[in-house]
């Protein structure tokens, strides 16, 4: 019974590409990529959805919620094959399907990608494992085409081929002979790959929120990551929307941070330690590795160190290593810890039982954008992006001004060097018609960040409501300069000009405007205004004519256009003056005696 929440608007209220389920817009959802994603049978289930069921959100929560019924399942069925115990494999699709890390893939209808994609993974893997069983060639086609329809589902599924190496070298099957028949799935892997960077060039993260570190850094930074995916594995708290970079004190992260490394370099010496289950930890430790290592911020890209739905996959590999090392103490292979076995059962039943709990408390954080974000200010109230985002939704969704604009001065008083932080603030303070401060919110912006020509617009509308003509004629120009394909922003230059006084070059920009959108109504009156004021009145009743033509309720353009008949003597004057007075038009008494 949730709501959308997040990014499911883009990617359903306002994605093109579902929105037509012909062969036309099939092929079109095959042959485009939207939002920098390139995920065509992902968009084609959102397509067909959207056919029978429009906006009803609960169609698609029921349709995540069985997609990951049915992954669970195929988690039981690859473990099962893999090393043939039902401990083992119920273990692992027990982990997957209540760990609260993956509430965010379910519960997100955005995130429909992640569970079809594993889906297909998942296939694709079941079917390589069987292939190593009995050599069929049509169980390996099955492989590479479950492969190729989870690439279509989500790029992350890049990582298969080397898991298909994995597999091998856990089975005692890996061979130079082996590595043959991985070709094609490298091949397949390599072209997405190069695919998903073609889509994802012109992607723009908010700069202002995503951090800047020295390489250093960045190398610490992706050890805390890793240590951080490990941790809430088994400590799953704290879960929320956005997970943020450390903040540096006094030029120092916190300690953890430096301590990674060595905490990762220590579980690397334990493995190569532990004789009797070594084989099992490298397995699952670089399923892990392997399956997470794309999203890992080598370069940061947004405002999140780590995020729960990239746990999806990879989390498979540590479920692996706890449901063997159970397996394995339940068989007494760890004759030290052979007092443990009854305990472990408990042990097992407890964990499990506390997942299930916490992932029902996350379950309700999604209800939906507003207690998401509500969720995410309670857990993070330290961290400017916190309010940023919920301003955003409360002026888009609620269209709460005042409640959004709370918001973003509270992101600007944890930190005043964001640019965005102070525009958005300046838009708002525009709406609620606090000019003055819209404008000081401007100035604040630009001079954080002078670069951004679209914090010159925004002031400059601002500044015209003041009226500043001249200040905002200033800043009209300096984005005009980069981009004069808006009608919208040459009509206010002209707007500008016009009261500055210099009306020949008002009307030549109107024109412009004209150009730009023919049936721009108030540039046909503005101009109408302008060679009535010029007492070219021939042109000014062809502008006010033409605006009415377009709106036929143009009041002002009646009456002016009957001023403008009345001084070249058009007996049609009349006409306008009672037609404007029909609208709700006063009209002076001097001028009513000219019409009797």
């Amino acid at each position: 019974h949730h709501e959308f929440a997040s990014d499911d608007y883009p990617y359903l209220a306002y994605n093109p590409y579902i929105k037509d389920l012909s062969w036309a817009g099939i092929k079109a959802i095959f042959s485009n990529y939207y939002f920098s994603n390139y995920h065509p049978i992902t968009s084609l289930t959102w397509a067909i959805e959207y056919k029978i069921w429009q906006m009803n959100p609960m169609p698609y929560h029921i349709t995540n919620l069985l997609l990951h019924l049915v992954n669970t399942l195929l988690v039981f069925v690859f473990f099962k094959k893999l090393v043939n115990s039902n401990n083992v494999a119920l273990i692992c699709a027990a982990l997957f399907a209540l760990h609260p890390m993956h509430v965010e893939v379910v519960a997100w209808v955005a995130q429909r990608k992640d569970l079809v994609y594993t889906a297909f993974f998942l296939l694709s893997l079941i079917f390589y494992v069987q292939f190593t069983n009995n050599k069929k060639v049509l169980i390996y086609v099955c492989s590479v085409l479950f492969f190729i329809l989870s690439l279509l589902s989500k790029s992350m599924a890049i990582t298969l081929p080397v898991l298909l190496v994995l597999i091998d070298y856990y089975r005692g099957s890996l061979t130079a002979k082996s590595l043959i028949n991985k070709i094609p799935f490298f091949v397949l892997s390599l072209g997405f790959g190069i695919l998903t960077l073609k889509t994802q060039e012109g992607i723009r993260f908010d700069k202002d929120f995503t951090p800047v570190f020295p390489f250093v850094d960045r190398i610490f930074l992706v050890c805390y990551a890793v240590c951080l995916y490990l941790y809430d594995l088994i400590v799953p708290t704290g879960l929320a929307l956005f997970h943020f970079y450390p903040v540096k004190t006094n030029g120092s992260f916190p300690m953890m941070v430096y301590a990674s490394p060595f905490i990762l370099i220590l579980i690397a010496f334990l493995i190569t330690r532990i004789k009797s289950f070594r084989k099992e930890l490298i397995f699952g430790f670089l399923f892990f590795l392997i399956s997470i290592s794309i999203v890992l911020q080598f370069v940061p890209a947004g405002c999140a160190i780590i995020s729960e739905r990239y746990t999806y996959v990879p989390y498979l590999g540590c479920f692996f290593i706890i449901a063997m090392f159970y397996d394995r103490l339940q068989a007494g292979a760890f004759k030290p810890l052979i007092k443990f076995k009854a305990l472990s059962n408990y042990v097992l039943i407890c964990f499990i039982g506390l997942l299930a709990a916490v992932a029902l408390v996350r379950v309700g954080n999604w209800e939906n954008y507003e207690t998401l974000l509500d969720d995410l200010v309670a857990k993070e109230p330290d961290n400017p992006y916190s309010y940023f985002s919920r301003s955003h939704y409360l002026l888009e969704f609620k269209q709460d001004p005042k409640a959004a604009l709370a918001d973003i001065q509270e992101a600007i008083k944890l930190d005043t060097t964001v640019a965005s932080s102070y525009s958005n603030c300046g838009f708002l303070m525009g709406i609620m018609r606090d000019y003055p401060g819209s404008v000081r919110a401007f100035d604040m912006a630009i001079k954080l960040d002078s670069s951004d020509r679209k914090y010159h617009m925004n002031r400059g509308i601002s500044r015209m409501m003041l009226p500043d003509y001249k200040g905002a004629l200033a800043d009209f120009n300096i984005w005009l300069a980069a981009d004069s394909s808006s009608a919208e922003m040459v009509y206010d230059k002209a707007f500008c000009l016009y009261h500055v006084g210099d009306t020949a070059q008002a009307a030549v920009v109107f024109n412009k405007a004209l150009a730009l959108n023919p049936k721009y109504v108030d540039a046909y009156y503005q101009l109408g205004t302008l060679y009535f004021l010029q007492k070219d009145y021939k042109k000014a009743i062809q502008q006010f004519s033409s605006a009415i033509a377009l709106k036929k309720d143009y009041t002002d353009a009646y009456y002016n256009r009957a001023a403008a008949k009345f001084n070249s003597n058009d007996p049609g004057a009349c006409d306008d003056i009672r037609m404007a007075m029909s609208l709700g038009q006063k009209v002076a008494p001097e001028i009513l005696a000219k019409c009797k």
